[in-house]
């Protein structure tokens, strides 16, 4: 168990960084990006498996000799 003046600073602490509000704007940019981000990630590795997978079949397809 945590001594008396320990208590209060942190709860001191955890009082001052609830009402602190500098980095909201910043916080919200950077919940916007990751939002818009980590999507367009997602697809464009999807797009080049998708990709790999048809120069696969393609190339596949060019080696195999006319009936």
């Amino acid at each position: 168990m945590l001594n008396r003046p320990t208590q209060t600073r942190w709860k001191r602490l955890l009082t001052r960084f609830i009402r602190e509000e500098r980095g909201a704007t910043h916080l919200e940019w950077a919940l916007l990006l990751a939002a818009i981000g980590i999507p367009t990630l997602a697809i464009i590795i999807y797009g080049l498996m998708t990709l790999a997978g048809h120069y696969g079949l393609v190339t596949t397809m060019n080696q195999m000799p006319f009936p």
